[in-house]
């Protein structure tokens, strides 16, 4: 992962997987122990948020963001890393997975919003999460059999945000119509002060 101080943002990517530097803690994460060091530890960003990054290096890294509401993630990685991201998770947060926010149609994106959907909102009255991504990633969907109907979005948005409010913090996706693809967004923890940029941003570019 790379991190970029945008103006006091921290900018988390999505994509690129890269050592991660000491985080500035804010005070409401000071009295919170960080994840033992592993590949397959989620690691603090600052505030309520920890990235997970991808296992070779490559793809869509994991941003949780975790509190006594439960998990948000944003990105799935594919299907077969979904144990290794409920792990993660549950090294956490023993609270349900309650919001996924898909930053594009990729597969490394979305791959195993099915599978941690059903991991993560045991016992079975919690109901699944809300799945929010663009409008264009559903349109992207049609007709791609690699992905399960039932990892599709189920709380598209068509206008340029969509925001909401979980664990303390205001939760704002952005819709950026000129990235990777027609369906990219990015996700703002305000609280936090982290973004997670999904493709939008790569180091040299």
């Amino acid at each position: 992962m790379r991190r970029v101080d945008v103006k006091g943002i921290l900018v988390a990517s999505t994509l690129v997987a890269a050592p991660l530097a000491a985080a500035a803690l804010s005070a409401s994460a000071q009295n919170r122990p960080a994840p033992a060091a592993s590949e397959n530890a989620a690691r603090l960003v600052q505030g309520n948020v920890y990235v997970l990054t991808a296992p070779d290096g490559g793809g869509a890294n994991v941003i949780l963001q975790v509190g006594s509401e439960g998990v948000l993630l944003v990105d799935t990685q594919t299907p077969d890393n979904a144990a290794r991201v409920f792990g993660a998770v549950r090294a956490l947060s023993p609270e349900p997975i309650r919001w996924i926010v898909n930053t594009g149609a990729r597969l490394d994106h979305m791959g195993a919003n099915d599978a941690l959907a059903r991991l993560g909102t045991t016992p079975a009255s919690v109901g699944r999460p809300r799945i929010v991504a663009h409008q264009n990633v559903v349109r992207r969907l049609v007709g791609v059999t690699t992905v399960s109907r039932d990892a599709w979005p189920n709380d598209d948005f068509f206008t340029r945000d969509k925001d909401f409010f979980f664990n303390g913090e205001a939760v704002i996706v952005t819709h950026m119509p000129a990235a990777a693809t027609d369906g990219d967004s990015i996700v703002f923890f305000r609280r936090s002060d982290v973004i997670a940029t999904g493709d939008l941003f790569m180091p040299g570019r």
